[in-house]
């Protein structure tokens, strides 16, 4: 338990006991959602090492240059808060636990109805919630369009789960 608040709690808990690799629940609750990662424009940071220095340089160069810019990294320090920010600050507390408890509810819906095929991941619904806290810009999962794309060299100790290869 982390003591923060019983929603961050069961968000927790969402872990899990092993990495997923596959994007179907993503991809599927992100359509049960209406496709949020569509409408803002997204600089994304590929890589194994130095993602959170190249996302937070892009994220001041955007602020520096007057833009509405946000930023979604990980991991966190003490909250969950702490990985989706708008300009200089985390997305506030309050807004952060219904924005969850909305996804809770749309999870369930959209698994008692077939739409996903298993329920969204921590880090699925953590991204959810930062897609809805748009207009922003931010650095996710491969599933978003690749306005900009930037990567940092990604050695091969991800091989045994991604392939040598380096199609796209």
């Amino acid at each position: 338990m982390s003591g923060l608040h019983p929603l961050i709690d069961w968000l927790f808990n969402l872990r899990g006991p092993s990495l997923k690799w596959e994007l179907d629940t993503a991809k599927a609750f992100s359509a049960w959602l209406g496709h949020p990662e569509r409408e803002p424009a997204f600089v994304h940071v590929s890589g194994t090492n130095g993602k959170g220095s190249v996302a937070a340089t892009i994220h001041a160069i955007a602020q520096a240059a007057d833009l509405r810019a946000g930023l979604f990294t990980s991991p966190h320090l003490v909250c969950p808060t702490e990985r989706i920010r708008v300009g200089e600050s985390s997305i506030d507390q309050e807004r952060f636990l219904a924005r969850i408890e909305w996804l809770k509810a749309e999870a369930d819906r959209a698994l008692e109805t077939g739409a996903i095929p298993r329920y969204p991941s921590f880090f699925e619904m953590m991204t959810a919630a930062a897609f809805l806290q748009a207009p922003m810009h931010l650095p996710a999962l491969d599933r978003v369009p690749r306005d900009v794309p930037q990567s940092r060299p990604t050695p091969h100790d991800h091989a045994r789960h991604l392939g040598r290869g380096l199609q796209r």
